[in-house]
């Protein structure tokens, strides 16, 4: 899912940096983070916060670095077990909702009254 997301990458309990994941996965996401800072078979740490409207969770999966590109790192999760697979499987179905949110909110932003005489424009009927 093309979406983006704050997230924060730990390594031995050490924040290293605060970036956005972007195209998130059931099997991992990829990064906007220094690729030369991350070579290929890094063990990081991914700290995911999920605002929901019981509060904010947040969530720590552990990730290897499996490619690199000039704009980022792209990361698989490795304990790919049923906790895991549940708390992604939220993630991705929240920012799904939120996108929803967002699209229903610009669509109710579209005039609804016709303004075509205003702009010069013939009405077609």
């Amino acid at each position: 899912m093309e979406d983006e997301l704050c997230i924060r990458l730990y390594r031995d309990n050490d924040i290293l940096a605060c970036c956005k994941a972007h195209y998130i996965g059931l099997m991992g996401m990829f990064v906007d983070a220094n690729p030369l800072k991350y070579p290929k078979g890094t063990n990081l740490d991914v700290e995911i916060s999920v605002n929901n409207p019981s509060g904010t969770n947040q969530h720590r999966l552990a990730a290897t670095v499996t490619s690199r590109s000039i704009k980022g790192i792209g990361l698989t999760f490795v304990n790919l077990n049923k906790r895991t697979r549940l708390i992604l499987r939220d993630i991705i179905l929240l920012m799904h909702q939120k996108n929803q949110d967002q699209r229903l909110n610009s669509i109710s932003a579209i005039p609804t009254e016709d303004h075509t005489e205003e702009y010069g424009y013939r009405s077609i009927k």
